[in-house]
């Protein structure tokens, strides 16, 4: 035989021997399970850990029967799904809790014996028995997405990974980048903040997302945890009018500008305004001074945003005739306030 057929011989006996233990090779039933190690961390001494699921699949060509389940150590399996058996190509659940007597390491193995050729099926099992055990917390908001200012309400919901119930009248705070937005007392573990405290972040424009985030302080028995939602934050669109009067002026004849920002916003519009160069306080005033610019010219009055509102701006164009024949001068401006 030659070396080429020998290896080709030891690759078919190889496979062959792989195949034989498995339902492809027996055209029966065989158990999958997953996972093969659950680990329930943390849980308070006393107190039943939160189920977790174990799956039974049936990988082989034939129905396979469950006909025992055990399970040992502080570990109890409170749900079982798979008694009626398990068809090809399908699987069953079972889920199983964890309840520490002491404070340390706990192990246990759940077992499965059924008709499969490679029955049975086990599952390691292990938690911690602890004085203090994590939490989670979760938020969601409703609506998703607003206006700056206007209500949203945020519900937090923090659940003990390690058995146990959180204690009522604890409370759950939210903030957003800005700042702290008001706490919520939970009740049933949860917590609820309705607030119009959301504001836009100054620098940006037009809709946004923001993380708002919910904080869970913990107590003895709890730790602290956090939660976080996106939510969408728009700035309230601005109309901004620039008037002057008169216009058309005379040379040197004073003339007075008048500007308005306004906005549907809750809050109405505040900060600073820009014209011709000078900054004044947003968001109605009159600015006066002598016209010695002849012809046409574009004036501008910008509004530069606040946490509510957008920015914005308008323009109008301001004539000066010339009547005296004198020079034009650019110095000497007035400016007066509202």
């Amino acid at each position: 035989m030659s070396a080429f057929n020998r290896i080709s011989s030891l690759t078919v006996m190889t496979v062959v021997s792989l195949l034989s233990g498995s339902a492809a090779a027996q055209g029966g039933p065989y158990g999958v399970v997953s996972p093969t190690t659950v680990n329930f961390g943390q849980v308070l001494v006393g107190q039943t850990s939160p189920q977790q699921r174990v799956r039974l699949k049936n990988t082989g060509t034939s129905e396979l029967i469950v006909s025992s389940i055990s399970i040992s150590g502080y570990f109890a399996l409170p749900v079982n799904h798979c008694a009626a058996g398990v068809k090809p190509g399908t699987h069953c659940d079972v889920f199983v809790t964890f309840t520490p007597h002491a404070l340390e390491t706990e192990t246990g193995t759940l077992t499965f014996v059924d008709n499969a050729s490679n029955t049975p099926q086990t599952v390691s099992l292990t938690g911690v028995g602890a004085n203090t055990v994590p939490t989670k917390t979760t938020i969601t908001a409703s609506p998703t997405g607003i206006y700056a200012g206007q209500p949203i309400t945020f519900t937090a919901t923090v659940t003990s990974l390690g058995g146990g119930v959180i204690p009522d009248g604890e409370h759950v705070c939210f903030e957003n980048p800005l700042g702290p937005l008001g706490c919520g007392t939970l009740q049933s573990g949860v917590a609820i903040l309705t607030t119009t405290n959301v504001v836009g972040l100054r620098g940006l424009e037009g809709q946004y997302t923001e993380l708002i985030k919910a904080q869970y302080a913990g107590d003895q028995s709890f730790y602290p945890s956090y939660g976080g939602v996106d939510i969408s934050v728009s700035k309230w669109p601005v109309t901004v009018t620039l008037t002057s009067n008169p216009n058309p002026s005379k040379y040197r004849e004073f003339i007075t500008f008048t500007a308005n920002v306004t906005s549907n916003s809750p809050v109405a519009p505040f900060g600073e305004m820009r014209y011709s160069g000078l900054f004044t306080h947003c968001c109605s005033w009159s600015i006066t001074f002598r016209g010695y610019t002849l012809g046409s010219t574009t004036e501008y009055a910008t509004f530069r945003g606040d946490p509510y509102n957008r920015t914005g701006e308008a323009s109008i164009v301001q004539v000066i005739t010339q009547t005296d024949g004198t020079g034009i001068k650019s110095s000497d401006k007035s400016v007066g306030s509202k």
